[in-house]
């Protein structure tokens, strides 16, 4: 049997991330805030891994250089792929939001699809049932504007949030009545205004359309939005997949 086993790797802003893939499925995951080539044969001891694809958000570390010369594909505005790419300046697209993109299409193909991402920052990205992507928005993520405030101020403090709770008790209150409070009223209040304003606007302007949430602050948010929502976890992964099989499968570049 054919060995279908690859290598997905999403180098953000925060985390490094890694998926192995048997076809469609993803079988392992990793996530580290610092990826060194130790990690990455660890991840990867077990399994014969005949292709990937490597995502980054900068440069491509040198020890996954000398791997994509021979079995990884390095994501980037020339690869194809297997949706239509309607964006003014395609060169300053992120790949991670392209590969939400590609992952929205397959993962409701035929349908209009808003997909959101709440991570180090906040994307939206439209993508029409013709498989073409339209565009987005760009926004501060949840911790960005912590640190900003504490960092653009003289005496506001650093505020951060704890995962370490349920999501159905995450309060998200407009008033604080410490200063602790407040901050957090007014940036968890305000992205989550924000949130519902940019789902009214696409839900006005395109028919039928499917909201996916994905990113690691989608915990603080999901039972607060007032419409349906699919989550996925680790969109880019999935879309980055989709793309690598694109390239496998259609246009022979592996």
């Amino acid at each position: 049997m054919p060995n279908d086993k690859k290598l997905v790797v999403d180098i953000g802003n925060t985390l490094s991330k890694l998926a192995i893939f048997d076809g469609h499925e993803m079988v392992n995951y990793a996530a580290f805030e610092h990826l060194t080539k130790v990690q990455l044969d660890m991840f990867t001891a077990n399994c014969d891994i005949q292709q990937g694809i490597i995502c980054t958000v900068g440069s491509v570390p040198d020890f996954l250089i000398d791997d994509s010369k021979n079995r990884m594909l390095l994501f980037d505005v020339n690869t194809p792929i297997p949706i239509v790419n309607d964006y003014e300046t395609p060169d300053t697209l992120g790949c991670d939001r392209l590969a939400l993109a590609v992952a929205a299409n397959a993962l409701a193909p035929q349908k209009n699809t808003l997909v959101i991402s709440l991570g180090t920052c906040i994307t939206y990205e439209v993508i029409l049932k013709n498989a073409t992507y339209v565009g987005g928005a760009i926004a501060p993520g949840l911790q960005m504007r912590f640190k900003a405030l504490h960092q653009f101020t003289a005496r506001l403090p650093r505020v951060n949030m704890s995962q370490n709770i349920d999501s159905q008790d995450v309060n998200i209150t407009s008033m604080g009545k410490n200063t602790t409070e407040a901050i957090r009223a007014g940036v968890m209040d305000g992205m989550l205004g924000e949130i519902q304003h940019k789902i009214a606007w696409v839900t006005a302007t395109y028919e039928d359309v499917q909201i996916f949430l994905t990113g690691g602050d989608v915990f603080y948010f999901v039972n607060k939005i007032k419409i349906p929502t699919f989550v996925v976890s680790n969109m880019v992964l999935i879309g980055l997949n989709e793309i690598l099989d694109y390239n496998i499968n259609q246009c022979q570049v592996l």
